[in-house]
């Protein structure tokens, strides 16, 4: 449960900050997302989610099958842990 609810959250700040990227200039001639620094931080923040969302998913297929609670207790803390990494960086590329 833990894993896929930092997978939500992820994904909602990603959206928001990814939105906000293609609309805001910041002043400049062309959307901060044409910047390497917040591409960057956008697509970690990406693969972070994508990775968390197939280890949870794999953690509920093993419970779902009897094999242990194991891979439940990595997906757990492994997606909370990341959780909080992806929003910081999501806040650091709008800017707050």
């Amino acid at each position: 449960m833990v894993g896929a609810i930092s997978v939500a959250v992820m994904a909602a700040a990603f959206e928001a900050a990814l939105g906000f990227a293609k609309s805001d200039t910041r002043g400049g001639a062309e959307p901060i997302f044409g910047r390497q620094s917040v591409a960057d931080l956008l697509m970690g923040v990406k693969m972070r989610i994508d990775a968390s969302r197939f280890l949870t998913w794999k953690a509920c297929h093993a419970l779902d099958n009897g094999l242990g609670g194991e891979l439940a207790l990595e997906a757990k803390i492994y997606c909370s842990e990341l959780a909080v990494k992806s929003v910081t960086d999501c806040a650091f590329a709008v800017g707050m």
